[in-house]
């Protein structure tokens, strides 16, 4: 998982983005209730885009 959380935030940092440590856990944090939405059948949980 720590791999994963590396590689993500050296992505986001080569895109510019400010804070990426943010932004990996928010991504990780939107796929992971994405995967139980769609797990327990409750679509009303996926995260709404912005």
């Amino acid at each position: 998982m720590l791999e994963v959380i590396r590689l993500m935030e050296s992505k986001f940092t080569v895109a510019g983005f400010a804070h990426p440590e943010v932004k990996v856990s928010t991504f990780l944090a939107n796929s992971m209730l994405c995967n139980m939405a769609l797990t327990l059948n409750m679509p009303e949980l996926k995260p709404m885009r912005k």
